[in-house]
């Protein structure tokens, strides 16, 4: 059996009891992957199944035929994406990864009202022994996170944020034999500047395929997209998502991965 994962979405972070911090990813791009893996396995025969890993209010994939290839795994926060990709890399052989959820990079730690701020700042320019940077950085570190309630709206807040686990770094390190495939948005950057960074993603994370794109060259129908491997070289280039979808599935057959 041929088995697939496909994360779709974006990451949603606890502010507080009622309000989320989030992204703009709708997970119409992995939907549209999904639907060409389920669409491969019904032309071959291929005996496929699809774990799609997403977060609330993404795009599922819209099929007909083969529901029984795919198994839906909610996940919101990055934390939730973390333990649910470790449990099914550790429990089920994958054969193929296609990381495409825009996983949040921080997540709520706590927060102070500027007159706390000024008041813990107050305090450590009132110490006996002068204040380092250091000693900055590890006080407003180690405060410790409020419940989860509703913030006060009387006052203006400093939040502090935490640097969330890497999702895509720990997937080869937990499986080395599935085959991954990560994403790299970038935001107004060149076209030499998104190569490079999709070839530092390759580097760090063990990615076989990298899907590159960036954020001026979608919108309106279009979404532009080069697929690179794991030596830098470019596979193939995309202009709209039904176009990297069909492509990045084409070319996982004519590589031997599926």
């Amino acid at each position: 059996m041929l088995k697939v994962v496909v994360t779709a979405g974006g990451t949603s972070e606890s502010i507080d009891g009622v309000r989320r911090i989030t992204n703009c990813s709708t997970g119409t791009l992995s939907s549209m992957i999904a639907e060409r893996f389920v669409d491969y396995g019904l032309r071959t025969g291929k005996d496929l199944k699809l774990y799609y890993i997403h977060t609330d209010n993404c795009k599922m994939p819209s099929i007909k035929h083969g529901m029984e290839m795919l198994k839906f795994i909610n996940a919101t926060s990055t934390y939730e994406v973390k333990d649910t990709v470790e449990k099914l890399l550790t429990e089920e052989k994958i054969d193929l990864f296609v990381h495409c959820m825009a996983v949040s990079d921080f997540s709520m730690h706590c927060y102070l009202s500027m007159e706390e701020l000024a008041g813990h700042i107050m305090e450590m320019n009132l110490q006996s022994q002068p204040t380092s940077k250091e000693d900055i950085i590890k006080h407003f570190q180690d405060l410790v996170p409020q419940e989860q309630k509703k913030i006060s709206s009387k006052d203006d807040i400093c939040m502090f944020m935490k640097r969330t686990p890497k999702i895509i770094n720990m997937i080869k390190k937990i499986s080395p034999e599935t085959f991954l495939i990560g994403f790299k948005l970038l935001s107004g950057g060149s076209f030499e500047d998104l190569l490079a960074s999709a070839r530092i993603q390759i580097l760090e994370n063990d990615s076989d395929f990298v899907l590159a794109n960036d954020t001026k060259n979608i919108g309106n129908g279009k979404h532009e997209a080069v697929l690179i491997d794991r030596h830098g070289d470019i596979l193939g280039s995309f202009e709209t998502k039904d176009h990297i979808a069909a492509g990045l599935v084409k070319m996982l057959v004519k590589k031997g991965v599926i």
